[in-house]
């Protein structure tokens, strides 16, 4: 019979204190890269989508004011406003069609044969500040439009201005 106190074999098949702090230790260090990336990433997204909103807001309510002051033939000077002065107001007529931009409460709103179409930014943008200058020469009339819009989204906020510019038509001979 052996003696119950003899040499026993311990099994090699198990991990010490040391592998596993140091697992524990990499798998900490993968994880927070993780939470870091995602966080880097969604800040981003946040920044991208308040550009992306202003971006859209601009093109939309510039091109509808340029293209309306290429199509229009004069402009209404008295129920206009030109250079920084308040209210800033563009009334312009095409044919039958009397066209008015105006802004109120940080939106530009469209008028039309005295009819209010609605604003053309969206409600997630703020317009700060929208003036027109007239330029006039011998037989040109020319509008250009400022146009600065803002937004704030979560973590991100941007503002940008932008240019317009239209010259009425038939006044370039």
């Amino acid at each position: 019979m052996k003696n119950f106190f003899s040499k026993r074999r311990v099994s090699a098949s198990g991990f010490s204190l040391v592998e596993v702090l140091v697992y524990v230790a990499v798998l900490v260090l993968v994880t927070m890269a993780g939470v870091l990336t995602y966080l880097s990433l969604s800040t981003t997204l946040v920044r991208y989508e308040t550009e992306r909103a202003v971006s859209h807001a601009a093109q939309v309510t510039l091109e509808r004011i340029v293209r309306d002051i290429k199509g229009a033939t004069t402009i209404t000077a008295a129920e206009s406003s030109f250079g920084t002065s308040s209210p800033p107001s563009l009334t312009l007529v095409a044919g039958t069609t009397t066209t008015k931009f105006s802004l109120s409460g940080g939106n530009v709103l469209l008028t039309q044969n005295g009819i209010e179409i609605g604003p053309l930014t969206s409600e997630d943008v703020t317009v700060e500040q929208l003036y027109f200058l007239r330029y006039t020469g011998v037989s040109t009339e020319l509008v250009r439009v400022v146009l600065t819009l803002s937004a704030s989204n979560k973590a991100a906020s941007t503002t940008r201005t932008f240019f317009g510019s239209g010259v009425l038509r038939g006044s370039y001979e």
